[in-house]
């Protein structure tokens, strides 16, 4: 007799432009269910980068809107439902910012349980559990309540952020630091272009993190040659021992407050979209003191900056 597999469903907005982040927290979290359920990325579009990736070429991607965009959640509830039509779904996670409470109860009919993963908390839910992992957010808990129905399990704060359990301290200690610069997957670095050329003149390793989606990096490649000390990683979707071997981080301010938190990695964070907005006692107790906006990155005061945390 066969054992029965739970079906997982991960609903998430990921295309070839944005939305890598979802994608990675959601994966992280696929990784810790036992007994090898049978789990589903639903997502827009699939980017080549990632179907391509030898760490994903296992999982089950399904593509909603390869040959067209999203219009509605009225139209992607009617082409998730009909999708999902008698197989008995034991988990959904959406982690969507486009979907509320309408999409979710009316498929909730379709799913044993709903799990809504969040960072902004703006419009109101229909699930069975919450998590918002957002620092200190435990005291806005009325808040988030009323846009939850009763009964719905908050799992409120930075206890619950979603952490790459690889990650660990490694760092050397020697007077050549290692720096890490980091704008996610879909950077466009010729926003950068300014601060790289500064920091390139800096006596330690600096190590430029180049994202599978972004645009504009090939003049740091070129730089590379002339300058031994930067150092491009390109394309590389398993960061923790890169991360775990640096002495400062530099870039946007995503899981990485959590992430460089749990690693007391000194940080400069700019901010570079509004999800990632945060009040500064709440960094201040994660051990984060840097926190600017992105118009700040190409000052030159920046560079006076990274040499005082270096000392």
């Amino acid at each position: 007799m066969d054992t029965y597999k739970k079906k997982i469903i991960f609903k998430l907005s990921l295309t070839n432009k944005f939305g890598l982040g979802h994608f990675f927290r959601c994966y992280r979290l696929s990784k810790t269910f036992k007994n090898n359920p049978k789990i589903f990325f639903i997502v827009d579009h699939l980017p080549k980068q990632i179907s391509s990736y030898r760490l994903f070429n296992k999982l089950n991607f399904i593509e909603f809107y390869r040959y067209e965009k999203f219009k509605s959640q009225l139209i992607d509830y009617k082409k998730f439902e009909n999708y999902i039509k008698k197989k008995d779904i034991d988990l959904l996670f959406i982690d969507d910012y486009r979907l509320d409470h309408i999409w979710q109860k009316k498929i909730k009919k379709n799913v044993k349980k709903i799990v809504i993963i969040d960072d902004l908390a703006d419009r109101k839910f229909y699930c069975d559990i919450y998590i918002n992992y957002k620092h200190k957010l435990e005291n806005k808990k009325k808040i988030i309540e009323k846009l939850n129905k009763k009964n719905t399990k908050l799992l409120l704060g930075s206890k619950y952020s979603i952490i790459d359990s690889n990650l660990s301290i490694k760092r050397s200690y020697n007077k050549k630091k290692n720096i890490i610069i980091s704008f996610g997957n879909s950077f466009n670095f010729k926003n950068l272009k300014i601060f790289i050329n500064r920091i390139k003149y800096l006596k330690h390793n600096i190590y430029v993190s180049i994202g599978i989606l972004s645009k504009n990096y090939q003049y740091i490649i070129k730089m590379s040659k002339k300058f031994p000390n930067i150092r491009p990683i390109h394309l590389n979707l398993n960061m923790d021992k890169i991360i775990s071997k640096m002495d400062l981080y530099i870039g946007s301010a995503g899981n990485a407050l959590y992430e460089n938190s749990h690693i007391k990695l000194p940080s400069i964070f700019f901010k570079i979209s509004k999800n990632q907005s945060n009040e500064q006692e709440t960094l201040d107790e994660l051990g984060h003191y840097f926190f600017l906006e992105k118009k700040y990155i190409n000052k030159s005061e920046i560079i006076k900056l990274i040499e005082l945390i270096l000392k």
